[in-house]
C-alpha cells in the first residue's frame, strides 16, 4: 500500500497553498485546546459565508475581536487579530475562489492535525492509495491521508464544511481502503472531518452508507484527530 498524487480539481489545489487559508489552519491548530470555542466561532463565520453570501462579513469578523478582546481585558491577543485578518483576506477573493478556500481549510486543519504523528512524506492533502500491485484503492482523491510504512498503519479523510454535501462515493471509497488495508496487513482509521456537529455528521453518513468503520470527526471532536487512533 501507498500513497501517490492525486489529480484534483486546479482551483482547489491552488487554494491548499493560499497562505491566508494555511495561517487560519494553523492558528487554529494551536489553539484548538487551550481555546476551546475558537473553532466553533470560525465554523460559523466559514459555514455561513459563502462565496455568494458573505455581505457582512466585516460586521461577524468584528464581533469575533470585540467577543474576545473582552475575554482578555479589553484586547484580543495577537492570534485573534492574525486570525481575523487572514478571513478578511480569504473574503476579499473572488466569490468563484472563497468557496474553494474554505474547503481548503477544512482539509489544511485535518491534515495540521494528522500529519505531526508521520515521517516527511507520509501524510498529505489530495492524495490516492494505490495496493502493493500498484492497482488503484481509492478512485478519487482522498481529502487527508496518510500512511506509516514502519508501522504499517494508515489514515484517511474526507473533508467536507457540511457533511450534507458527502456523496455517497466518498463513504465508498474510504470503506474499500479500510478493506484493502486489512488485506495488506495495515491497521486502517477513516473518517469524516466536517466544521458541522458530531450528530449531523453522523446522521449524514448513515443516510449515505451502513458500513461502521467511517468514523466521526464534527466540529465537537476535531480535536481527537491531534492523537493516534492506533495508541
Amino acid at each position: 500500500m501507498k500513497l501517490v498524487s492525486a489529480e484534483g480539481n486546479q482551483q482547489q489545489q491552488r487554494a491548499l497553498n493560499n497562505v491566508y487559508a494555511r495561517e487560519i489552519a494553523h492558528i487554529l491548530v494551536e489553539h484548538i485546546e487551550d481555546v476551546p470555542d475558537l473553532l466553533q466561532v470560525i465554523s460559523e463565520i466559514l459555514q455561513r459565508c459563502t462565496g455568494d453570501k458573505h455581505g457582512d462579513i466585516t460586521n461577524k469578523l468584528n464581533s469575533i475581536r470585540i467577543l474576545y478582546e473582552n475575554q482578555s481585558d479589553g484586547k484580543a491577543p495577537d492570534y485573534i487579530i492574525k486570525l481575523v485578518s487572514a478571513l478578511e483576506k480569504v473574503y476579499q477573493h473572488p466569490k468563484e475562489q472563497i468557496d474553494h478556500l474554505r474547503g481548503a481549510i477544512v482539509e489544511l486543519l485535518g491534515r495540521a492535525l494528522i500529519c505531526p504523528r508521520y515521517r516527511s512524506g507520509e501524510c498529505a492533502n489530495s492524495r490516492r492509495f494505490v495496493n502493493s500491485r500498484n492497482k488503484e484503492v481509492t478512485i478519487q482523491e482522498v481529502d487527508v491521508a496518510a500512511i506509516s510504512y514502519f508501522y504499517f498503519q494508515l489514515e484517511g479523510y474526507e473533508c467536507k464544511i457540511k457533511s450534507i454535501s458527502l456523496m455517497h462515493d466518498d463513504c465508498v471509497d474510504l470503506a474499500y481502503l479500510a478493506k484493502e488495508a486489512q488485506e495488506e496487513s495495515y491497521q486502517a482509521h477513516i473518517g469524516i472531518i466536517s466544521l458541522d456537529p458530531d450528530k449531523m455528521v453522523a446522521r449524514n453518513i448513515r443516510r449515505l452508507t451502513g458500513e461502521q468503520c467511517i468514523q466521526v470527526y464534527g466540529v465537537e471532536s476535531i480535536k481527537e484527530l491531534k492523537y493516534s487512533p492506533f495508541d
